[in-house]
């Protein structure tokens, strides 16, 4: 059986015009708690119609974050190691960073759409946020920019099979 991120690779591809994802890092960051966390950038590169039905190319950019949990250390002399992969780049000295995957990405990506919640209150209620927080409409601000952003890159349809793939990710 294929991997989440092999069938997704494939719907890309196998598409009249193909979409893409990059992924690229940016720089570790420290909180105001004082955790490190690594930035990458996600790079979404797709089509949308515009009204007369014409294939417009977008490309859309995201922030995406990964906690230093998902760092793996390197052969050390005398211990075992999870051996590095092609996916992996090698940064912090003695640790590997593993790069997002396509599952990685898209399910963070889909999970944060607001399509399914009508306005702030109904989004606040669903996710636990405070509806009267300025900080909690600043969070749905962004994850309906993000959705919108989304929609330009991918057509409904694709985003409907990613959903059914990644479903159990």
């Amino acid at each position: 059986m294929k991997t989440e991120n092999e069938q997704i690779k494939e719907l890309f591809q196998g598409g009249l015009v193909p979409i893409s994802i990059e992924v690229k890092l940016i720089a570790e960051l420290v909180n105001k708690w004082g955790n490190k966390m690594d930035q990458w950038a996600i790079i979404l590169n797709g089509v949308h119609s515009d009204s007369d039905k014409m294939l417009i190319p977008t490309i859309h950019t995201f922030d995406y974050w990964t906690g230093t949990g998902h760092r793996v250390l390197k052969r050390v002399k005398g211990m075992r190691y999870i051996k590095a992969q092609k996916n992996y780049k090698e940064l912090y000295g003695a640790q590997l960073l593993p790069v997002p995957t396509y599952a990685d990405v898209l399910y963070s990506l889909l999970m944060d759409m607001t399509d399914d919640y009508p306005d702030f209150k109904e989004w606040a209620d669903c996710f636990g946020y405070d509806n009267d927080s300025i900080k909690a409409l600043n969070t749905f601000n962004a994850c309906k920019e993000n959705t919108r952003k989304i929609k330009e890159c991918l057509n409904d349809g694709i985003i409907e099979k990613i959903k059914v793939i990644l479903e159990d990710y």
